[in-house]
């Protein structure tokens, strides 16, 4: 299964002081105001997961390994901050659906640091709905000391075609 992945850079990048204490040097406060008290576990992107480059940071991408089956799927997007650059902490991580995938996408999206220089976006997509493409912009940033990098990703990962159904076994002839 090929799973095809297309990221470019939205217009929208914007530099801007991050803001906030700086003191937690690593990047990853606990108990910081809106930021998770506790890094998520990852389960490992599947195979054929595409890595997009960006200034000071990439993201991969691939459809979760339950997508192939039918049932409830998920997209994963993992932002990796590079350099000395870390993930920010205090931005607000979002997804956003265009409108030819409003449809596919199940509730809300969600974003979990997994490290000082990690997180990991995650888009429900309804069951049944794994074919076509989930589509939309993924809005970003990364923070070195000096300054900070907001990016809005435009995101298109397709979803893996739903193998198809075995064939109904022969009637058995009347005798």
């Amino acid at each position: 299964m090929r799973v095809a992945v297309v990221v470019a850079v939205a217009a929208g990048l914007g530099l801007a002081g991050c803001g906030g204490d700086r003191s937690d040097a690593d990047g990853v406060g606990e108990g910081a105001p809106g930021a998770p008290s506790a890094r998520a576990a990852v389960e490992p992107l599947p195979a054929g997961a595409v890595r997009i480059p960006g200034k000071n940071f990439h993201v991969d991408a691939a459809p979760a390994t339950a997508c192939a089956g039918g049932g409830a799927c998920r997209v994963l997007a993992d932002l990796t901050s590079l350099g000395d650059y870390k993930v920010n902490k205090d931005y607000p991580f979002r997804f956003i659906p265009d409108a030819a995938s409003r449809a596919v996408v199940d509730g809300e999206a969600t974003f979990a640091l997994t490290g000082t220089h990690s997180g990991r976006l995650t888009v429900p997509v309804k069951a049944g709905a794994a074919t076509g493409q989930v589509t939309g912009t993924f809005k970003l940033s990364v923070c070195s000391a000096d300054v900070c990098q907001v990016e809005d990703l435009a995101l298109a990962v397709a979803l893996p075609t739903a193998a198809a159904a075995p064939a109904a076994p022969a009637a058995a002839a009347a005798p």
